[in-house]
């Protein structure tokens, strides 16, 4: 029986989803409601992980939606792990009826660039949840992030040896001076602009141009894919790195 049913003729400006989710009344109000707007085409929808790694062999695709209980509790984790092994290339976002902390933050440990609760937000948000991971944002509520953070705030607690410190993730924030690694320790705080500067007894303007110089070293294009980035990366590069410091960022 085959696992996947797929659209005809897309446009060649919509944005290709394939979408992993249980073949019941979601799954198919999702496949219907994408259907209905030209700015996507549903290349397929299946409903299991090996249906996922299957169609992307052989398949452009430029996002996956992914539903965390795919064909059991949890499945959908797994399916995001084998798509980062596999082809790391295309962003995926975790469907969830009811977003948990613990399942947010592995889906953002795994490689997923957003979260959607499917219970509490509509057809039009996901379609801008859609086109937002696709043109390379991140897609997170306010407490989804703060969830985040406190994960990653823990896990800098963590003894040095308990991960390897090897990813090019992990290279990117190397390049980082302590200045930038103790701004970035405290944005994670929660702290605002305001106060980090007082925290480090700098002004505003240059906490600010701090900012602007990490974004641009560590490649991300905002505070949110910052923290993400340095979540997804081991769980020591929040440590300060033997990098000289420029008190005085461009």
């Amino acid at each position: 029986m085959q696992d996947r049913t797929r659209d005809a003729d897309p446009s060649p400006q919509s944005v290709q989803v394939l979408v992993a989710y249980p073949k019941a009344l979601t799954g198919r109000l999702i496949v219907e409601a994408l259907r209905n707007s030209h700015r996507f085409h549903v290349a397929a929808h299946v409903s299991s992980g090996d249906g996922v790694m299957a169609y992307i062999k052989h398949a452009t695709i430029d996002l996956v939606l992914i539903a965390v209980n795919l064909e059991a509790p949890g499945d959908g984790l797994e399916v995001l792990r084998r798509l980062r092994a596999g082809n790391g290339e295309i962003p995926a976002v975790m469907l969830t009826e009811n977003p948990e902390p613990q399942t947010v933050v592995e889906s953002f440990r795994h490689g997923a660039k957003g979260v959607f609760s499917m219970s509490t937000c509509g057809y039009e948000l996901l379609c801008k949840c859609i086109q937002a991971v696709r043109d390379g944002q991140i897609w997170a509520s306010t407490q989804e992030l703060h969830w985040v953070m406190d994960s990653l705030r823990d896990m800098s607690n963590l003894p040095s040896s308990v991960v390897p410190f090897t990813s090019a993730k992990t290279l990117q924030f190397k390049k980082l001076s302590k200045r930038e690694i103790d701004v970035v320790s405290l944005l994670a705080d929660g702290l605002s602009n305001r106060d980090i500067a007082r925290n480090l007894n700098l002004s505003e303007n240059t906490i600010k141009n701090y900012l602007f110089r990490i974004f641009e070293k560590v490649g991300v294009s905002n505070r949110t894919e910052l923290l993400l980035r340095a979540f997804r990366s081991p769980a020591n590069v929040l440590a300060p790195q033997l990098v000289d410091d420029d008190e005085s960022p461009a």
